[in-house]
């Protein structure tokens, strides 16, 4: 797999600590919360239904939304399509200084990649142009022949280093007769060499190739990398994880100035331009507006391979992390809880007042309309009622007589009646959780006032006494539900 945008993951340094910190402060501040409400019960799980491992979970799933975002952002790709090209462009030859000197970090990150950036830059920036790769130090050797082929010119971009070249030393003369013989030999005012350097020539004889680049009328555009007034230190890998400076036989640092006399000189000859690039001015600009006026040319048809993006699979993982994360909550329930706890923000009070079970049900065929002997008392004649004339009274007294202890005490009655019928089981417990969850709310009411009124301790013994009562509340739906 291939990032064609791999650059934007470099913002996971900066969003991933700043995820952190605000989880890490939303926690704090939660926490505070909890103290300044519930005191010393503040971490005890019977008065605060919330997970710390939920939470962490939770966490983890929306940092891993945002990190297959940006890789799908990233433009990740596997796998290329060959499509046919035909159009008009230039032939661009890109001749590659890498030579030891280029790993000097003056231009950050090094002249090296800072080299590389640039000519990824113009790649980007003129698409229906062929480009072509040259890499040289002592010696030159192409690298790449002249191509439409971006994805295949760019990966030879990528795999060049100091050590592409075996021989050491900045030949910019073979380099040169090398990128003749990449360009065919018609005189055409539609090629460029590109010479990409940050040194003196310390081998060969540039002149000697600069003849037949001016027969041929081909231009030089030259990027020196650096700065003259600071020669550049050459700084090797020390074989130990660590860099060590290249000195010579007599123990001096070894430097390499760069000769812009020479390289502007190079250039004017040649009716192209030079121009020095760092970190600040990277003189791409300059070198562009040079491009643009060589004229195009039409390119024969051929092939081209395009890199396959696949931004669905990352975004595909992103959008299912995020819909767990929507459905993972921070409270430890089940199924049956979180039913009932739905039941109770309905507004199930109007339920008290459905219709009562009439008196002309067909009894069950156990006879459960018949008084049981064992438990019938001429001292309790409310026993000997059916526990559907149970339930039609108890309904009676708490919606018409307004007699809720009554009530109450029939709704038991009919739940706890031997024969009594699922249906009437049901909606006795129905209406007395209602009966529970009303009384819960009026503690709850009278905590409030007393905490208006600034008296803390009762108004958190009726809140208790409240939480205690929901949670019955909640047990006799539960029944209800069965």
């Amino acid at each position: 797999m291939t990032l064609l945008d791999g650059e934007i993951l470099w913002h996971l340094f900066w969003i991933l600590p700043l995820m952190t910190v605000l989880f890490y402060l939303g926690c704090r501040k939660r926490n505070a919360l909890l103290r300044k409400f519930l005191g010393k019960h503040a971490e005890d799980p019977a008065y605060v239904n919330s997970s710390k491992s939920l939470r962490l979970w939770r966490g983890m799933l929306f940092t891993g939304t945002v990190i297959l975002l940006l890789a799908a952002a990233a433009r990740p790709s596997w796998g290329v399509s060959i499509l046919p090209y035909s159009g008009q462009g230039r032939d661009l030859m890109v001749v590659f200084d890498v030579s030891k000197s280029m790993l000097s970090q003056d231009v950050r990150p090094s002249r090296l990649e800072h080299a590389k950036w640039l000519i990824r830059q113009l790649c980007t920036r003129n698409p229906g142009d062929r480009f072509g790769l040259i890499a040289f130090a002592g010696h030159a050797f192409l690298e790449c022949p002249l191509t439409i082929d971006k994805t295949s010119f760019l990966q030879s971009v990528d795999e060049l280093s100091v050590d592409s070249i075996p021989v050491g030393g900045t030949n910019i003369q073979q380099a040169l007769s090398e990128a003749i013989r990449g360009f065919r030999a018609a005189e055409t005012p539609h090629r460029a060499v590109i010479l990409i350097t940050d040194g003196d020539e310390l081998t060969g004889d540039s002149s000697k190739a600069l003849n037949e680049i001016v027969k041929l009328k081909i231009p030089l555009f030259i990027l020196g990398i650096g700065d003259p007034s600071q020669p550049a230190i050459v700084q090797l890998p020390d074989g130990k994880g660590g860099i060590q400076t290249l000195k010579d036989s007599s123990g001096n640092v070894v430097s390499v100035p760069l000769n812009e006399k020479m390289l502007a000189g190079l250039a004017r000859q040649t009716g192209g331009i030079y121009v020095r690039s760092t970190t600040t001015h990277p003189g791409i600009d300059q070198i562009e507006a040079r491009i643009k006026k060589l004229e195009k040319h039409d390119i024969d048809s051929g092939k081209q391979t395009r890199p396959i993006e696949r931004p669905l699979y990352p975004l595909l993982g992103a959008f299912l992390l995020f819909c767990f994360w929507l459905m993972l909550g921070e409270r430890n329930r089940t199924p049956r809880r979180s039913l009932a706890k739905i039941l109770l923000l309905c507004g199930l009070t109007g339920l008290a007042t459905g219709s009562g079970a009439q008196e002309k049900t067909p009894p069950p065929q156990t006879g459960s309309s018949s008084p049981v002997p064992e438990t019938k008392k001429e001292s309790a004649p409310d026993q000997q009622l059916s526990p559907v004339e149970l339930y039609n009274s108890a309904l009676k007294a708490q919606t018409q007589e307004k007699n809720p202890e009554k009530a109450v005490q029939l709704y038991e009655q009919a739940i706890a009646a031997m024969h009594s019928a699922p249906e009437v089981r049901s909606r006795s417990s129905q209406n007395l959780g209602v009966m529970n969850h009303q009384k819960a709310r009026v503690l709850l009411q009278q905590a409030l006032q007393t905490v208006q009124a600034q008296q803390l301790d009762p108004a958190l013994q009726q809140t208790e006494g409240a939480l205690k009562q929901l949670a019955s509340t909640e047990e006799i739906y539960k029944d209800a539900l069965r």
